[in-house]
């Protein structure tokens, strides 16, 4: 596994993926989600990767014993590298 972003620098970087959330209760916090990012007026391109990325919530936790969530994404090499340069085209992730 991969991870792309981290708001914590510092955290641990092991993940133990625990338990996937199920679609229906991932479905309607992405659509929380997305009327909050909406609210706040967050660039459109984050409400477009949001909306379009087929990620899956999961719970996790760390070497550190801290349970978190997570938004796990499942791609080959060519999906992983089409990411990365919409990353350094728009940097959704940060705004």
């Amino acid at each position: 596994m991969l991870l792309m972003f981290s708001r914590w620098k510092t955290s641990a970087q092991e993940i133990d993926l625990r338990e996937l959330v199920p679609t229906q209760q991932w479905l309607v916090i992405k659509r929380q989600a997305l009327r909050l990012m909406k609210a706040r007026m967050c660039f459109e391109g984050s409400l477009v990767h949001l909306d379009e990325t087929p990620y899956e919530l999961w719970t996790a936790t760390n070497g550190f014993g801290d349970k978190f969530h997570l938004l796990r994404y499942e791609t080959n090499i060519e999906g992983y590298t089409e990411m990365e340069r919409e990353l350094a085209r728009n940097d959704y992730l940060h705004n």
